[in-house]
């Protein structure tokens, strides 16, 4: 049996691409809470002896020594938006594999559902950095059933390619 890609990939990969952009922005944004949050001002306040305080109070991931000395207000900002980003690190892997994956198989229904996911990514994000995590529910409904849809799709696409039943009896021949 041999693959041939189908032209329809093309938006396969346009969307794979634009869960990457979206990583990146959601990376920015907590960015620039990061720089908020870890001002200038806040290193002299709290921390008066450094001579070079650090950027945005890298390494401090949110729960560090520079967070410890962060309002409760300023901490729960910066962790909402950090959260929203790193879920998505955690998860994109895998989404991204089922895409592409799926997309072989099925590319136009593929792109769709990860147009749903990228959807639900962007309200997951935004509701977690406004609401904190009880903000994440509606955005959780689209980028679950995307990444369930999208694993489905993968399974039954690479089962029928591989000789469906008889394919996988042979398995131990």
């Amino acid at each position: 049996m041999s693959l041939t890609v189908d032209p329809n990939y093309g938006f396969v990969i346009m969307t794979a691409a634009m869960i990457g952009f979206q990583i990146i922005i959601t990376g920015v944004s907590a960015g620039r809470i990061r720089a908020k949050v870890f001002s200038k001002k806040f290193f002299e306040e709290n921390f008066p002896n450094f001579k070079d305080y650090p950027k945005g109070g890298y390494p401090d991931m949110g729960n560090g020594r520079y967070a410890l000395k962060l309002s409760d207000e300023d901490w729960t900002l910066f962790n909402n938006y950090q959260r929203a980003h790193y879920n998505y690190l955690e998860n994109v892997s895998s989404v991204l594999l089922f895409l592409l994956s799926s997309g072989l198989f099925f590319p136009r229904v593929s792109s769709l559902i990860g147009l749903i996911y990228i959807f639900g990514r962007a309200l997951y994000s935004y509701g977690y950095q406004v609401k904190g995590s009880r903000g994440r529910y509606f955005g959780s409904i689209f980028t679950n059933f995307g990444a369930l849809a999208l694993f489905g799709l993968t399974m039954y696409g690479a089962f029928n390619f591989a000789g469906g039943v008889n394919g996988f009896l042979r398995l131990g021949k």
